[in-house]
């Protein structure tokens, strides 16, 4: 009950700011509480606000820069989530490495998605069994079946 009061009085803080025409100040770990509960309620009305809002505020903030990416995978623009991905300095974060490959995969560029994910083998990557796991069945999805088949294989 304590969580859900603390996202209301946060988003209360939000929509004053709003209606006043001024950005109220959140620190980047408020603005992924208000994204993660408009996510599991799966009411998306000020979600795209929210997230634009926590990257003018912190504009070098990984995680909302990766939900940024999110947004744009989700949206279909896969050119600005690939640009987006290149700018962010962090390696090693699955979210990423999974968002790209899943956009090379919407660009019918299997290559890339094989070259990529050799390099992750190549560099011993710890999460590689849940890259084959996500990637698998969005190839499936986008009716790239011999290339799933192959894929499945090679994990």
């Amino acid at each position: 009950m304590k969580k859900k009061d603390g996202i209301s009085r946060l988003l209360q803080r939000y929509l004053s700011g709003h209606q006043e025409g001024r950005d109220a100040y959140f620190d980047a770990d408020e603005i992924d509480s208000l994204l993660d509960s408009f996510e599991e309620s799966d009411d998306y009305t000020y979600y795209d606000e929210v997230l634009a809002l926590g990257l003018r505020l912190h504009p070098g903030n990984t995680d909302l820069q990766v939900r940024q990416c999110k947004s744009f995978v989700y949206n279909e623009d896969y050119e600005s989530a690939l640009a987006l991905i290149e700018t962010i300095a962090e390696t090693d974060n699955q979210d990423l490495d999974m968002l790209r490959l899943e956009c090379y995969v919407m660009q019918d560029s299997y290559d890339k998605v094989i070259g990529y994910t050799e390099k992750l083998i190549a560099d011993k990557c710890e999460y590689l069994e849940t890259i084959f796991e996500y990637i698998a069945p969005i190839l499936g999805d986008a009716e790239m079946n011999k290339e799933a088949h192959d894929y499945i294989n090679r994990g």
